[in-house]
């Protein structure tokens, strides 16, 4: 038996406008299109929130946030839109591996399918904004513990996946908004 998708809706995503959510290709679009290194930014303020050794005074953490956020919508909307499905997190990461590996070759370097079912199968829609959210709380207040990162080894899936996350989306956009060829 086939099971049937439920239909999202905008007040499922935080960052993502009713506009933007209805018109999810030119928001990809601008996404992709910005100048700034977004994936430079994202492991920058990842490495900022953990450490605040690495903090610089000009570096607008709350833009990186936002688009942190925003990044995160527009993946969980493609993975939807898509029909893509969650994998047992078992398979996803096999004998508790420091990465969630994606097949690379593709446009640039990775494969937008495959990396969208790793990371909703890894964690939900919603524990990658209580992740993003422990991330800017502990940026702001340096005492403050993640308890996403109950060890070490939750840290490398986390960097490798945002870090990526906008190669996938320019991917994403260069391919005209499909997942795929």
């Amino acid at each position: 038996m086939k099971k049937k998708s439920r239909k999202i809706t905008w007040r499922e995503f935080r960052y993502l406008r009713k506009g933007q959510f209805n018109n999810h290709l030119l928001t990809l679009k601008n996404f992709s299109e910005d100048k700034k290194n977004c994936s430079k930014n994202f492991l920058h303020f990842i490495n900022m929130c953990l450490c605040k050794e690495i903090r610089c005074k000009d570096f607008n953490s709350t833009h990186a946030y936002l688009e942190l956020g925003k990044a995160i919508d527009l993946a969980w909307l493609i993975f939807n839109k898509s029909g893509l499905r969650r994998k047992n997190k078992k398979y996803v990461l096999p004998n508790h591996s420091d990465e969630i590996d994606c097949s690379c070759n593709y446009r640039l370097e990775v494969y937008p399918p495959d990396f969208l079912t790793k990371m909703f199968s890894y964690q939900s829609h919603r524990d990658w904004y209580t992740a993003i959210d422990e991330l800017l709380f502990s940026y702001l207040d340096p005492s403050f513990s993640c308890t996403f990162l109950s060890y070490s080894e939750d840290l490398i899936p986390l960097q490798e996946t945002l870090s990526d996350l906008p190669i996938v989306l320019k991917t994403i956009h260069l391919n005209e908004g499909k997942i795929d060829k």
